[in-house]
């Protein structure tokens, strides 16, 4: 009888979590009886007396499914394949069409998606080769349940003789040959396996590992403290960069993490971060977040990369490392664990790319704490105003400043969000510019192309990662920065968001499943510590008004051209301007706004704003020359673009005024 070859894909993080449901693991006999018939049930029982446990996968049915499944039989072969590698290889026992059982395994993301067409197969041998290294024998890369072509397999055959063979030698063999090539900066355990020295920790929370995936695909590496010491002679022996690998629980290992760099307190009594840059606000200046010693700093470690090891590793994995750690205490809750690896493990990065062999990250500079004060020094704004504008962002938590092109909309939120966070710094401060191609699945959720080409997944928008940062650290105010707001189509951006951004729904017990999360998603909420600042440009006729809907959920300040403020004109003469020429520019703009605010078709909401003098001149050239560039190139098409049903004269009587 002739043997096929099937791949299945888990090429998105729901279907790798899958992975540990049915292929990493045996699946517990009692849930498969709950849901089959007599005649299956006895063959599975058979099954898995042989075998030593029930393993399975299963695919939705459609138009190409149905044809693979129809031909799929026992004794066929199958890959799993995800991130261009081979991960696994099985054998089929057995199939079986039971939906009822595929939703209790895998969930259903939407009514008619259940992996129903099911194969068992023997216990899943893994194994890590890249499709690259098979090709010829194998397609470039899967999408979904597939099979290999009869061309494929043939040669294969004319190669190996059986696809038994070729299976043995190119992925068994590649496997079991790289576990046993020793890494570069390997060290030699007492069983005589060539390893390098790691750290082992305990991490119970996935959610906490979820959120530190998260910040390091969006900062590019994160500072996390310990409240236990790395051994001083351990350190020397530790390669650069080296591997902390995390316990789930029961001596499970799930994820490791990528550490760059570290530094160790000198005593109990802690230290403070030496990477601020990469550090969570609430532990900037701090050695301890309480006076327990589990609350104390003492190593902090810089992290690049989070990957999830698949399958999970044990204990059984890793050889004690003396004289650190031996059998007895290499998972302590008070003290890290010291190991060689026995094997390499196959890895899928949670976040970012994963360095190699990267220098450590140098240490950058203190957060600047920052004020009131701090913002009203280089602003044209009167302090009263600014504060209100403070005021209303703090307990409305939405604000929008309006006006006119170059009024400094985009100075003064930066400012304001400074004010709010306490600190001169981005780090919970992210900024968007909407336009009329942004949509709900950028800022929120969405389907988007997988980054190897596969196909699509759905991927989690600019906002729901910054709402995710922010429930990480409750304690600090965040940001978020829209510039010009009213340039996207605001219903379709926000979706569900019209009722959650509320000042007073900010909250868990708020929470509403997301139009793309499936049925186990936990509900989404906007965090109390998340405070929305929009940019609205009030001169642009192509722009339509927020609707109502979302206009009372915002609270809306005016920012005013600054040409009548007292500090416009020193600020003009510390950029080269001479006191003429300062006196000139604020006149005649008064003027020329005064005019514009009288037009019943325009008003204040088209007066010219002050930025347009405050970048600094060119070096060599004059202040008339300066000015009338200004005047001709930009002031100019802006008033023709205003007044465009006046005669041309109307514009040249302005301009010459101006000059």
């Amino acid at each position: 009888m002739t043997q096929n070859l099937f791949a299945f894909t888990a090429a998105d993080s729901a279907a790798q979590a899958n992975l540990d449901v049915s292929i990493t693991r045996p699946i517990p006999a009692s849930l498969i009886m709950q849901h089959v018939g007599e005649k299956d049930a006895v063959a599975l029982q058979a099954l898995e007396e042989n075998i030593g446990g029930l393993y399975a996968w299963g695919a939705v049915p459609g138009f190409m499914n149905d044809r693979y499944y129809k031909v799929l039989k026992e004794g066929d072969h199958v890959i799993c394949v995800f991130g261009g590698r081979c991960r696994f290889v099985a054998t089929v026992t057995y199939k079986l069409d039971n939906a009822a059982l595929a939703r209790a395994l895998w969930g259903e993301a939407q009514p008619g998606t259940t992996w129903r067409c099911m194969f068992f197969m023997t216990r899943p041998a893994p194994v890590d080769v890249r499709l690259s290294e098979l090709d010829g024998f194998l397609p470039s890369q899967f999408f979904g349940f597939a099979r290999v072509g009869d061309n494929k397999i043939q040669h294969i055959i004319d190669t190996y003789g059986t696809l038994s063979a070729f299976i043995e030698a190119k992925l068994l063999l590649s496997a079991s040959a790289q576990s046993s090539s020793p890494p570069s900066n390997a060290n030699t355990g007492a069983t005589g396996a060539a390893t390098a020295l790691c750290l082992l920790g305990t991490e119970k929370d996935p959610t906490a590992i979820d959120d530190l995936a998260a910040r390091v695909r969006e900062r590019g590496a994160v500072a996390v403290w310990w409240s236990f010491r790395v051994q001083s002679d351990a350190i020397q022996q530790l390669p650069t960069p080296f591997h902390l690998y995390l316990n789930a629980g029961s001596g499970r290992i799930t994820h490791r993490l990528l550490c760059v760099d570290l530094a160790v307190a000198d005593d109990a009594a802690g230290m403070q971060t030496p990477w601020p840059k990469y550090t969570a606000p609430s532990e900037l200046g701090r050695t301890n977040v309480g006076p327990r010693q589990s609350e104390i700093f003492k190593t902090w470690l810089l992290i690049e990369g989070v990957e999830q090891l698949m399958p999970a590793a044990s204990l059984s994995d890793f050889e004690p490392a003396a004289p650190w750690s031996n059998l007895t205490n290499l998972l302590n809750q008070n003290a890290f664990g010291y190991a060689y690896l026995i094997r390499p493990f196959v890895a899928t990065p949670c976040a970012g790319s994963i360095a190699q062999n990267k220098a450590p990250l140098s240490v950058q500079e203190e957060h600047v704490p920052y004020g009131v004060d701090d913002a009203m020094s280089d602003l044209f704004m009167d302090l009263g105003d600014f504060q209100k504008a403070l005021r209303l962002l703090t307990h409305k938590k939405n604000l929008i400043l309006q006006g006119s092109p170059g009024v400094g909309k985009t100075f003064v939120a930066k400012r304001l969000a400074y004010s709010l966070i306490g600190i001169k710094a981005d780090v919970n401060v992210e900024t968007v510019q909407f336009h009329q191609a942004y949509s709900y699945e950028d800022f929120i959720q969405g389907f988007r192309p997988k980054h190897d080409g596969s196909g699509f997944e759905i991927r989690n928008g600019v906002f729901y990662r910054f709402c995710e940062r922010a429930r990480a650290y409750p304690q600090q105010r965040h940001v978020f920065i829209i510039d010009e707001i009213n340039r996207g189509n605001l219903s379709k951006i926000f979706g569900e968001l019209l009722l959650l951004i509320e000042a007073d729904k900010r909250s868990a017990d708020w929470g509403v499943r997301l139009a793309y999360a499936d049925e186990k998603a936990v509900p989404f909420y906007v965090p109390a510590n998340v405070h929305l600042l929009g940019m609205m440009n009030t001169a642009d006729r192509s722009l339509t008004s927020i609707d109502y809907a979302l206009r009372r959920r915002f609270a809306f300040i005016h920012v005013n051209p600054g040409f009548t403020h007292p500090k416009f004109t020193s600020w003009l003469e510390q950029q080269g301007w001479t006191s003429a020429y300062t006196t000139h520019i604020r006149d005649k703009f008064i003027g020329l706004n005064g005019i514009i605010a009288e037009d019943e078709e325009l008003r204040e909401g088209f007066c010219v704003g002050h930025s347009y003098f405050c970048a600094a001149r060119p070096a060599g050239m004059s202040d008339s020359e300066y000015y009338s560039d200004i005047i001709e190139t930009e002031i100019r098409p802006l008033l023709e673009d205003y007044w465009f049903d006046k005669k041309s004269e109307h514009i040249d009587d302005i301009i010459d005024d101006l000059m």
